[in-house]
Parts: structure tokens; sequence; C-alpha cells
């Protein structure tokens, strides 16, 4: 073969590999998704409330559902949430959260801070010197760390780091079966059952309970209002104040809910709270709401009710401190309801107001008609029995009303007077 001959069978082999398509590479690894919001996420059976919506009150409507997820997970820029790893959506306040691979019960709806919303600062800068004490306002239950967890009051793991937010746990370890004990009642320095003393201190601090017929127990879980107690000063340190089971009482009422409307209705996705710190929220399966249609509209289940320990402390009624969230400018569900339902009353408050004037006024109208009619006759009747019909000689003289003078009746007929 030829060298003109070897060069044309290169070119044409070098052609034919030029058009032969590169084999085809593997499926390139997805970019990890920007912070941004789900543009096509909208609310469950409405359509027009997307992420900007959400926005509008935060962090309330994060918790919303939408058709497959919540609002904290599709709208994640706006609810801040754009972490690595998202956090499991969270459930209703009013219902127990459940952790299954701890197996225990937690909830958030209990919590008994100064604010009762889950936020109690360890103390130092940017929180005050002295702790915010903690605890739990339904017996069995005990307080528990919850450094992933969120506070009803949104700001706090940016204001005082994730150490500050914690949650309620029944207590299924060293619950007592005759005892039911509290955290909240401590008397001691700080009043957060964290009283120095032994080894550990140079003096033995007091240790009390504010309500009669407690009494200090030691407290093997070492749970403090003051949460570095245990470390800083040993398991010792830590007490709580326990009453026997048969003498603990509770006390329940409707005038403190804290829902969207404050009237003891708040169907299923509304979140429940109390207005006093120390209450909590419970079901109420015979009471009624402040707003009537409320079983009508969502059953039974929607009501509730605020109970909490019937000695709980005047001490514990503190006002908020925090920083609180703008109020709600949405004007749903029984906003309108009651709206239109109240423009309604004063509409026929009105018409009836004016029913009852047009009514009056005929009343008075037909009362001048007979008054001045009777006042007519009484006078034609007078007029009447008064008249004297004058005498003129050789003329007939014609009476009122056709009547004839006796006189002219004694006479004989065509006869002059």
């Amino acid at each position: 073969m030829s060298r003109r001959s070897m060069l044309r069978a290169a070119l044409i082999l070098a052609s034919i590999h030029a058009q032969t398509p590169p084999p085809a590479s593997g499926p390139a690894e997805p970019s990890p998704p920007a912070c941004a919001d789900d543009s096509t996420w909208h609310k469950k059976d409405d359509e027009t409330k997307n992420c900007q919506w959400v926005s509008e009150l935060l962090p309330t409507r994060c918790d919303v559902h939408g058709d497959d997820r919540t609002a904290q997970e599709a709208c994640r820029k706006t609810c801040d949430t754009c972490e690595s790893e998202l956090p499991p959506p969270r459930r209703s306040t009013f219902a127990p959260t459940v952790t299954p691979s701890e197996e225990e019960e937690c909830r958030t709806d209990i919590c008994l801070d100064r604010d009762n919303d889950c936020c109690a600062p360890l103390g130092g800068e940017g929180a005050g010197d002295k702790p915010e004490p903690r605890g739990c306002s339904i017996p069995g239950f005990v307080v528990k760390p919850d450094p992933t967890g969120r506070s009803g009051w949104a700001p706090c793991h940016a204001a005082f780091g994730t150490d500050a937010t914690y949650k309620c746990c029944r207590d299924t370890e060293f619950a007592s079966p005759n005892e039911v004990c509290r955290s909240d009642i401590c008397k001691d320095r700080d009043d957060d059952c964290c009283a120095t003393g032994g080894e550990q201190g140079t003096k033995n601090e007091p240790r009390g309970c504010k309500v009669d017929g407690y009494k200090v127990t030691a407290d093997m879980h070492g749970r403090s209002g003051w949460a570095p107690c245990k470390a800083a000063f040993g398991q010792d340190a830590i007490y709580q104040c326990c009453i026997p089971k048969d003498e603990y009482k509770e006390t329940c009422r409707s005038d403190i809910c804290v829902d969207r409307d404050s009237d003891c209705c708040a169907p299923e996705g509304e979140k429940r709270g109390c207005g006093i710190a120390g209450y909590h929220p419970a079901p109420d399966p015979t009471g009624k709401s402040g707003w009537a249609p409320c079983k009508a509209a969502f059953g039974q289940g929607a009501i509730y009710q605020c109970c909490g320990p019937a000695d709980l402390m005047q001490e514990t009624l503190q006002p908020t401190q925090k920083p609180t969230q703008a109020p709600t400018v949405a004007a749903a569900k029984k906003k309108y309801v009651h709206g239109s339902r109240s423009g309604l009353q004063v509409f026929f408050a009105l018409v009836l107001i004016m029913v009852i004037i047009i009514s009056i006024m005929a009343i008075c109208a037909r009362c001048k008609k007979d008054q001045r009619s009777n006042q007519r006759s009484l006078e034609m009747s007078e007029r009447q029995s008064s008249y004297e019909p004058p005498v003129v000689q050789g003329e007939r003289v014609p009476t009122p009303m056709g009547r004839v003078p006796p006189s002219k009746l004694d006479s004989p007929r065509g006869a002059v007077v």
C-alpha cells in the first residue's frame, strides 16, 4: 500500500471517529437547592395563599399545611428554614408532640416560664443576670432540653441561643405513683429549685415550697430552673416540691383562652394557649365557646379550656416583657363571621327601632284625629241642643237639620204663626 493510500485510509478513519458521538455519561449530580421559596406551594384548598401570604404573619403561618407539606418546608426563605437539614414539621401545639425515636411523649404547650412560651434564657449577656425558671404545668411531665425545637417566641434562638428552648416530656422513669411533683413553686434564693450546699458550697442555701401541703423532695432528674445547676453544684443541689395525689387539685377556666379570637374555639390547625402562665390548654367535652356557632361549625373537639393548679401562685402572673409580635391582620373564618353577625345585628336593631318609631307616630296621629273628630261632634251636639229658632210674624221659618219646632206641630196644618 502506497503512502497516499495509507494517508487516505487514516483520514477516513479520523472522519468516522469524529462523527461518532461520545458515550453518554451518567446523570449529573443535582446542585443543592438554593435558599428560596417554592412558587408552586399554597395553602391547602386555597391557591391564593402562597409564601407571600405566609410572610405577612410570621412565624404563625409557617405551620400552615399545604397539599403535601407545611409552609416552613416550602417557604424556606420566608420561614428562615434554609439549614442543610430541615427540622421536623411541628404539629399543632394543642396536641402532644410525640418523639418516636425516644418513645416518649413531649409537649410544647404546657411550658411554665415567664411568658409560657418554652423560651427560658440561662442568664448572662443579653438575657439578664438571673436565669429564667422552667417548669411544666401538668403533673407527670418534666423539663427536658430542646435545642432543635422552636419556641412560642420565634426570635428565642437568635436572642438567647439554642440552649434557651426546652420542652415538657412525660416522666416514665422516676414518676411516683402516689405523688404529684412541681418545679414552679420552689422557694430558695432565686426560686429556681437549685439550692447549693454541702461540699460544693460554703453555706447551705434554704429550700422550701411556696404552697402549703407541698414538701421538698430530691429531684433525681437534675432539671432545675437554672440549667447549669447540676454541672456547677452537683445533683444534690436540685430539688422539687411534691404533694400526695389525693390532695392535688386542678382548676379550669374559659376566660383566658388565647387563640385567634380568644374565644376558646380553635379547630384543627389553629393554635391554642392560655393567657396566664401555669395554665395549659385542655379539652372541654361539655363546655361552650365564646363563639356560639363553634360546636355546630367545627364540633365539640374544637372547644377547649385552660387548666392549672388550683393553688397557682400569683407571682407567676407577670406581664410579658419579651418583644411581642405584630397583631393578626388576617380576617378569616370567625372574624368575618363575627363582623357579618355584628353588622346584621346592628341592621336589624335599626330596622326595629324605625318600625317602633313609625308605629308610635301612627298611633299618635290616629289619636289626634279621633280627638278632633270627638271635639267636632261635641261642638255640633252642643249647638243643636242650645239652638232656638227666631219667631217672625207671618213667615214660615225653617228649622236647622229639618226639625220642626213644637209650636208648629201644635198649630193647624198650613197655619201661619
